[in-house]
């Protein structure tokens, strides 16, 4: 089972070429190169947004040892933010194949249709899982576990929610008021309503 997890790692070129962003984000923020800026490295590697957000926390950790700057880590911070916020929105991105494989009931997308459209374009309405991935986790009646694409958009809208915590209580003392969000998970951007 070790082997499998490691072969399908080695065989998966998003994540190598994330990677590869992740290396040109990191050299273009040490020695200050323009050229290079944010999202740059994206668009000449042409990689989505949102697939370099799933590479920065992991890498940034501390257990990880990979000993950066502070200066660095606010970069890739800052990077991790700006994605989170609109760049991994934006039509074509690959957040919408997993969307659309998540919604999917054989877990793999629809493989009809012009290919050529847009991902955001299929996705319409959006399904129940797009404010909250666990709902439609814990309402599938299927006993089998989360597909990928689950687990991967459970993650990313966990960073999204923690963003949006971030970002209201900065909102509320700036208008110097009391924070009185609810401490259970999923219903911070609804009790921001109070406000």
């Amino acid at each position: 089972n070790g082997s499998e997890v490691l072969m399908s790692l080695l065989l998966n070129k998003t994540l190598h070429v994330s990677m590869v962003a992740f290396a040109f984000e990191v050299l273009s923020d040490c020695y200050k190169m323009t050229a290079l800026s944010f999202p740059t490295v994206l668009n000449r590697l042409d990689i989505s947004a949102f697939d370099l957000c799933k590479v920065i926390e992991p890498l940034v950790r501390s257990e990880v040892n990979l000993n950066l700057p502070k200066e660095v880590k606010k970069h890739l911070y800052a990077i991790e933010e700006t994605s989170l916020e609109c760049l991994s929105w934006k039509p074509g991105s690959t957040f919408y194949k997993h969307m659309i494989e998540a919604r999917s009931p054989t877990g793999k997308g629809d493989s009809e249709g012009d290919n050529s459209s847009s991902a955001f374009q299929k996705v319409n309405p959006l399904p129940k899982c797009f404010g909250r991935p666990e709902t439609r986790i814990a309402d599938s009646n299927s006993s089998t576990s989360s597909s990928p694409s689950e687990k991967t958009l459970e993650e990313f809208f966990k960073k999204v929610a923690k963003l949006c915590t971030f970002r209201l209580i900065d909102l509320c003392n700036r208008l110097e008021r009391d924070c009185m969000f609810k401490k259970k998970n999923g219903d911070l951007v609804d009790s921001a309503m109070i406000l």
